[in-house]
């Protein structure tokens, strides 16, 4: 029995002096520093590196597709950003210099190429065109400007309104580019403006033709590279085309008067006198009429005059007496 208790004692002193150890050990251990908590990178962007430092179409397009790579300039964020109202937005389009830096301009032309709901209301349609403004102002002219305004004319994702407003704007920066020195950039940019406008007169089915027959006519009186014997055929065809719409039916005729293309007047006549034909077009056609007709036609717009067509009346009596006026025949 004093050998049990014995062993018993023996035991429990080892098991309190592993308890002793165990306790110092861990009070000894040192301490790992603690980590700083890091967020996730899953979805986050990498900054844009230094060395992109040029627009390029592609840079440009596909900016919107990887997320924002830098920070807004200040410059450019309220134009962005729809948490501004409209009018600020705007003034920010009207306060931004005419020497844009790289950041700004990379920004301004992701604006311009992605397509968003606003711009289905005029808010928005206004702000582009103004932005357009302003950028197409730009001294000397930017380079890729007219690679992103092609792209937006091209793009039939976009509003139909941001693409005639494109294809407008390509008017004045081809000016632009012509009153800038020589250079491989000028000609290149003027050539592929040319070469875009010429195949806008290809979409007959909404604006974009007639706009396209109008900014062609207004440059082909200043450059010679534009062919003004071959616009008026193609006012004159688009005029009685079936497949081109009534605003672009209106727009040839009205070009067809400005140049003074005396060959249309049978097609301008038989549109003013077709009953059946939509009021706003004859009304175009009796107005080129004034313009373009001789004397033996002021007894045709008589003719109509006494057709009681009220809506008809207004251009009649402005036609006859510009016809009148200038045949010096008794009003």
């Amino acid at each position: 029995m004093k050998h049990l208790y014995r062993f018993l004692f023996v035991l429990v002193a080892i098991g309190v002096l592993v308890c002793l150890l165990v306790s110092v050990g861990r009070k000894q251990r040192p301490t790992e520093p603690t980590q700083p908590a890091v967020a996730s990178t899953q979805g986050v962007t990498p900054k844009r590196s230094k060395d992109v430092n040029r627009p390029s179409p592609e840079f440009v397009s596909s900016i919107e597709e990887r997320g924002e790579e830098f920070r807004l300039p200040d410059s450019v964020r309220p134009i962005r950003d729809t948490n501004y109202g409209h009018m600020e937005r705007l003034a920010a389009v009207r306060a931004l210099n005419r020497r844009l830096d790289q950041r700004e301009i990379d920004s301004l032309f992701a604006f311009l190429l992605k397509p968003t709901e606003e711009d289905l209301g005029q808010s928005g349609q206004v702000l582009k065109n103004d932005l357009m403004d302003v950028l197409c102002a730009s001294q000397p002219p930017l380079h890729g400007l007219s690679r992103v305004l092609k792209t937006v004319l091209q793009d039939k994702n976009q509003h139909v309104v941001i693409r005639d407003y494109a294809l407008q704007h390509m008017v004045p920066l081809y000016e632009s580019w012509a009153s800038y020195e020589q250079g491989a950039n000028r000609d290149a940019a003027r050539r592929e403006l040319h070469d875009v406008m010429v195949d806008a007169l290809r979409e007959t089915q909404t604006s974009i033709a007639g706009t396209a027959l109008l900014g062609l006519t207004r440059l082909s009186s200043v450059y010679p590279e534009f062919d003004r014997q071959e616009l008026g055929g193609e006012a004159l065809r688009l005029m009685i085309s079936d497949n081109a719409c009534e605003l672009v039916q209106m727009t040839a005729i009205q070009v067809c008067a400005e140049m003074d293309l005396r060959t249309a007047l049978p097609s301008i006549v038989e549109v003013a006198s077709t009953s059946a034909t939509q009021i706003p077009l004859r009304i175009s056609a009796v107005g080129a009429l004034g313009r373009l007709g001789t004397a033996q036609h002021i007894p045709f717009l008589e003719g109509m005059l006494a057709d009681h067509n009220q809506r008809l009346k207004p251009a009649l009596a402005a036609a006859l007496h510009s016809l009148k006026t200038r045949f010096n025949v008794s009003q």
